[in-house]
This record gives C-alpha cells, sequence and structure tokens, in this order.
C-alpha cells in the first residue's frame, strides 16, 4: 500500500530510506499526478482556472520532454508572468522530489517545528544526565556563493543518478544568488531552505560516524545534540579521550572541505566552564534525588546578559540594578493597548526561555516590566505609578488590570501578565510540542 498518491514518489522514497542510488527523477516530471501534487502546494496557482492550469502544464512537460526549458530571469514585468509561473511549478516539483529523496515528509511543516529553536535537541540535551567534558562546534556561515552550491550538488550526486533532474536542481538553485527581488520568492527561499538542511544532514551524518566509531572503540558512551550552525558532543570520560575525539573531529572536518563554507570553530570544554548552546548557558548541578546516588544534572539558564539585552532592548529599564523606566514611545496608545504590547513581549519571552529553570531572573524580568508600564501609564496620565498601582488593582486578587466594556456594556477586566501565568503557557506549550 502507497503512502502518496502518487506510488512513484514512495518508490523514490523507499529506495533512498535503503541506501540505495535513486534515478529517473526527471521522468517523473511528466506525470499529471507529480503536478497536481505541486499545483495543490503553491497558492499562486492553486485556485488558476483548469484550463490555464492544463495548458500550463502540457506546455511544461513538452519543454521538459524535449530538452527545451531554459528559466526565465526573474522580471516584475507582467509580460513574463507565464514564464514566472513555470518555473514556480519547476522549482516546486524540485522540491516534491528532494523532500522525497531525503525523507523529509512536507519540508514547510518540518521547518516550522524546529525554528523554537530545536525543541528536541534542547530536550534531549536536559536528559544527558552526568557529563565531564564538552565538546562545542560551531559553523559561522560565509556567503553563499556558486562553489557552494557546487559542493552540495556534489552530495546530492551520490544519493541521485539522474544528470537532467541534477541540472534543474542546480538551475534553480543558482537563481537564489541573483540579488534581484523574485516574483516568486517564497517558492525560492522553500528550496534554498531545504537545500540547507541537506547541507546540514551531510555535516551531522560525517559527525555521527566518527561518535559512533569512538564509542566502539573506547568503550565511551557519547551525547550529541545540534541544531542549525551549533553542535555539541559530551561525554564522561577522561580528558585524553575528549581531546582524542576533538581530534578526530577537527581531522574529519578538514577532509570534508568545510573550511571552504564556514568558519569553524572547535573547543573542548569542562562542566565547570561557561558553556553556551542555542542561547542557553549549561550549568551541571548535583542531583541527590537520584536512586543511583549523587549525580550531575544538566540544568538550562538563560545568562543574566541575555537578561539585561532584553530589557534594554523592549525599553523597561536596567534589569540587573531593576530600575524601571517610561517607555515614552507608546504614549500615542491607549491603555488597554499598551497593556496588550506588554503581555504580548512577556508571552514572546516566556517562549524565548520555555527550557529555563532560572525561574527568580524570569520573574524579575515580569517585575521589572509591570513597573515599566505602570512609569508609562503614570507619564501618559501626568500621575504617580504608585497611585495608577492601587487604583489599577483588581478587587478580588489584588493585581494590576484594566476595566473595559464589551459591546454588552458589560465590564470585563484585562489583567497584566504574572509568573503564574507565564508558568501555565510555558506548560501547555511544552505539552503541544511532545505530541508533535
Amino acid at each position: 500500500m502507497t503512502i502518496h498518491p502518487f506510488p512513484q514518489l514512495d518508490v523514490i522514497q523507499r529506495a533512498a530510506q535503503q541506501g540505495k542510488v535513486v534515478f529517473d527523477c526527471y521522468r517523473l516530471l511528466y506525470n499529471d499526478d507529480l503536478w497536481q501534487i505541486v499545483i495543490m502546494r503553491t497558492i499562486r496557482l492553486r485556485y488558476l482556472h483548469r484550463q490555464i492550469k492544463d495548458k500550463m502544464i502540457k506546455e511544461l512537460v513538452y519543454e521538459l520532454k524535449s530538452g527545451k526549458f531554459r528559466f526565465s530571469q526573474p522580471s516584475k514585468s507582467k509580460l513574463n508572468e507565464n514564464l514566472h509561473m513555470k518555473n514556480i511549478l519547476i522549482i516546486e516539483s524540485v522540491v516534491v522530489i528532494l523532500e522525497h529523496i531525503y525523507h523529509l515528509g512536507n519540508f514547510e511543516k518540518l521547518l516550522l517545528i524546529k525554528n523554537n529553536p530545536s525543541f528536541s535537541s534542547l530536550q534531549k540535551l536536559k536528559s544527558w544526565g552526568t557529563i565531564n567534558w564538552f565538546i562545542k562546534i560551531k559553523l559561522k556561515k560565509i556567503p553563499f556563493s556558486q562553489q557552494h552550491l557546487e559542493f552540495l550538488i556534489n552530495k546530492i550526486k551520490r544519493k541521485v543518478n539522474d544528470q537532467r533532474f541534477i541540472q534543474l536542481v542546480f538551475y534553480a538553485s543558482m537563481l537564489s544568488l541573483q540579488k534581484q527581488h523574485h516574483p516568486y520568492s517564497y517558492t525560492m527561499i522553500k528550496l534554498s531552505n531545504l537545500l540547507e538542511h541537506i547541507f546540514q544532514e551531510s555535516v551531522v551524518q560525517n559527525l555521527k560516524g566518527i561518535i559512533d566509531a569512538f564509542e566502539r572503540n573506547n568503550g565511551t558512551s557519547i551525547k550529541f545534540v545540534f541544531n542549525k550552525e551549533e553542535y555539541l558532543v559530551g561525554l564522561n570520560s577522561t580528558k585524553v579521550h575528549a581531546n582524542r575525539l576533538l581530534g578526530e573531529i577537527n581531522n574529519e572536518l578538514d577532509r570534508s572541505g568545510l573550511h571552504s563554507f564556514y568558519d569553524i570553530q572547535s573547543n573542548l570544554n569542562h562542566r565547570g566552564d561557561r558553556i553556551y548552546f542555542q542561547n542557553y548557558q549549561l550549568s551541571s548541578k548535583r542531583n541527590y534525588l537520584s536512586n543511583s546516588g549523587t549525580s550531575q544534572q544538566l540544568n538550562l539558564i538563560i545568562p543574566k546578559q541575555q537578561m539585561n539585552q532584553w530589557a534594554s532592548q523592549k525599553g523597561y529599564g536596567v534589569f540587573q540594578e531593576h530600575i524601571p523606566l517610561a517607555r515614552k514611545r507608546l504614549l500615542h496608545f491607549s491603555a488597554q493597548e499598551i497593556l496588550k504590547i506588554y503581555n504580548e513581549e512577556l508571552i514572546s519571552f516566556a517562549n524565548h526561555c520555555l527550557f529555563a529553570v532560572n525561574f527568580n531572573d524570569i520573574e524579575k524580568m515580569v517585575h521589572l516590566a509591570e513597573s515599566s508600564f505602570l512609569k508609562t501609564l503614570a507619564f501618559k496620565y501626568k500621575t504617580t505609578a504608585k497611585q495608577l498601582a492601587m487604583s489599577m488593582k483588581h478587587p478580588r486578587n489584588k493585581r494590576i488590570a484594566l476595566v473595559c466594556n464589551d459591546k454588552c456594556k458589560n465590564q470585563t477586566f484585562i489583567m497584566f501578565i504574572k509568573m503564574y501565568d507565564l508558568k501555565l503557557h510555558r506548560k501547555k506549550v511544552l505539552q503541544k510540542f511532545s505530541e508533535v
């Protein structure tokens, strides 16, 4: 039984999963069923009249079969609209086929899950337990170039033996190197993100190969997480073992040629050092409640420097000394709108520090934001923050709130967010991610 309505996509997916080289990807473009899938994924084409779509696909298939298809150059001219539509269709079809070769499902949806940042990586990191040594690898990307693209195409060639399809991928990707605005930029971004993900996967597979071999040869348990341009390796062993593993990783990065495209930094850190991953600082603490005696528990905290930057950027004031400031640029908004802005910012802050355990610092940020809110309204209404705080207390729970009237003239209260609300929000988000 096929998973996909177009069975040939399942065939190439299974072949790729089994480590086989995939053939005849280009010939998939002759099939009407594939184009129906592509059109349904392309918002710009989805609602065109059926006759127009059928005519366009018929022309496109003829050009592909006869070898006459060429990508048109991006232009805002309406005269080239038909050519632009063909470009969109070809680029989206390349994305669909590559998604199945690399077993990514709908890559667009996959990105939504991974953007926050790498939920699964941070979850794994929290469960590491006792780790003595950390190897941190950071790849700082050099601006994308044709050389970078050719390197990536060679990676794809190891999985795909179809010269015509490889050429389509290459020329579609070359469009992204041009500086002018694309009339089909959204489709182009999807392809660029997919190619970047494929590139990263090749780096990850190389690193996993080294780690697996090192584990077998040395009997050492090694942990590994990654996200975008950061890779973190953890091992509970001696410094000699850790240095040897670092040397093998550096040798592999040299052999792979990644230094041509990335500024690579790799460092060895002890658990007592300051180690950062995805904007979190790693903190090791003893867990005395463990059944197997005392063990190390790995915690993630938001560094105070980031707290200071966040408070400064938003205009709350000075975080470290707890000095709230009025935000004069918000004075032209109504009180309800100002309260909504503060609440939305605090929700965003809670999403930013989803895995952090330094709750005291997070609560301090909430108090600073509340004080800044009161100062802003005090400046707006020419009164004092203390007087406003007294007058805005909810009659039951004594929280800062504004009274609003709905359409039926019933009174409702809009509360200023507290730490309790952020903890509830955090719990819901974590539960939602775990279900995904």
